[in-house]
């Protein structure tokens, strides 16, 4: 259910961002290649929908399944560090944090 939802929400979610919120995936040219405008057709912060996608998988499957293996007060940790990483992906996406805000902020996470 979740892979379907991303695999449907991706494209829609793509076409409603900004034009200058996309850039480009240095890992798929060689280096040292000048980067084409055809290469900058990737957004940025599209990583927000399947983060997203599977937070509420998570909440769900634990709702409906209710299995008392797993303490409560840890699956809510787990999770709630899952989705301030996924917030700190998109603020980096799109404010651009330094680098120093990137070494802090994950131990506050943890």
């Amino acid at each position: 259910g979740a892979y379907l939802t991303t695999v449907h929400l991706v494209p829609v979610i793509s076409k409603k961002i900004p034009r200058s919120k996309f850039g480009c995936d240095l890992l798929k040219r060689p280096p040292r290649l000048q980067i084409d405008n055809k290469d900058k057709t990737i957004p940025e912060s599209l990583g927000l929908v399947s983060g997203v996608v599977f937070v509420l998988a998570l909440v769900i499957s634990d709702a409906i399944e209710a299995d008392h293996v797993v303490d409560a007060h840890t699956l809510a940790a787990a999770t709630l560090a899952i989705a301030l990483a996924i917030l700190l992906g998109f603020a980096d996406d799109i404010l651009d944090l330094e680098w120093r805000y990137k070494y802090a902020l994950p131990p506050l996470m943890a």
